[in-house]
């Protein structure tokens, strides 16, 4: 087993500064919501970013956490969380002048994960538009709907549209609206631990 580089049996002879405070993990319970997870987010990652200041960022886009997926972990949506979040990263980005690099991942509902990556990848287009040629710049006033001709077209109904809140699609009919189990105990503890993080940070390495 390695960490940073190192041989785990050799962590104690390792200079604890060379790793330390450059891993940070944040484990949400089942349910999370929209909410929460925005909340801890912009109670995170933003502030480590800040501090941090990373020359680039790898974000992975999977849609295992979609409300309608079959894993039903938890109970997002692309609108009511993941996709304001990934805005906000992509300006904060160019704000940054920092290299990102947006990848898929799971994302088991099928018709929900590829509209949700449609829609993080009309997202990054539109903050980079001076980089793409005119014919794949964006049309604003494009239709919404799922075009008839599309392949897998039954598979987007009964709504046969871009994005619904909660997901309509025939595989998602027993959505059900969940408890979410990250009580406020347990976030105001992750952003606590995040800001002592920081902390350490700013103590070592300025």
């Amino acid at each position: 087993a390695e960490y940073m580089g190192w041989q785990k049996s050799l962590l104690e002879d390792a200079d604890y500064t060379a790793f330390y405070c450059n891993c940070f993990n944040v484990p949400l319970k089942e349910g999370c919501s929209d909410a929460t997870f925005k909340r801890v987010i912009n109670s995170t990652l933003f502030p480590l970013i800040d501090v941090y200041r990373p020359t680039s960022l790898v974000i992975q886009c999977g849609g295992d956490s979609l409300a309608g997926d079959p894993n039903k972990t938890f109970q997002l949506s692309p609108m009511g969380s993941l996709l304001p979040c990934i805005q906000k990263l992509l300006s904060n980005s160019i704000a940054l002048d920092n290299r990102i690099l947006l990848l898929g991942g799971g994302g088991y509902n099928f018709a929900e994960t590829s509209k949700f990556w449609l829609l993080v990848t009309r997202e990054a287009i539109k903050h980079n538009q001076q980089k793409f040629s005119p014919e794949v710049l964006l049309n604003p006033s494009a239709s919404e709907d799922i075009p008839d001709s599309c392949e897998y077209f039954s598979e987007y109904g009964p709504d046969f549209v871009l994005y619904n809140n909660p997901p309509t699609n025939a595989s998602s009919m027993s959505l059900v609206i969940r408890q979410d189990y990250n009580t406020e105990y347990y976030i105001q503890n992750i952003i606590n631990l995040t800001n002592m993080n920081i902390q350490l940070f700013t103590k070592i390495f300025t």
